[in-house]
């Protein structure tokens, strides 16, 4: 799977999508499938880092009262936003 470019095809199936709502959900299911006894998978998805959060989830998630940023290491750090800083929006 991992050499025909198929994981990294399937990780695209798991943003939120209005049209195709389920996808995601399969798309996870398939993932835990392909890594099950797969231990190259696993190995694929542990060494992938975040490189940017897409500017339409960071809007979403602030209105809810989170903030995402990535860090230098690819680690996806969550923050709550202080209620003061929301009504100031």
């Amino acid at each position: 799977m991992l050499s025909l470019g198929g994981l990294p095809a399937i990780l695209g199936g798991t943003m939120l999508d209005e049209k195709t709502p389920y996808l995601r959900e399969w798309s996870i299911l398939a993932i835990r499938n392909i890594c099950l006894f797969n231990e190259r998978n696993r190995d694929f998805l542990s060494s992938l880092q975040a490189q940017e959060i897409p500017e339409h989830v960071r809007r979403e998630m602030a209105k809810k009262g989170i903030d995402l940023t990535v860090a230098e290491n690819g680690k996806v750090h969550v923050r709550q936003i202080a209620r003061e800083d929301l009504e100031k929006k």
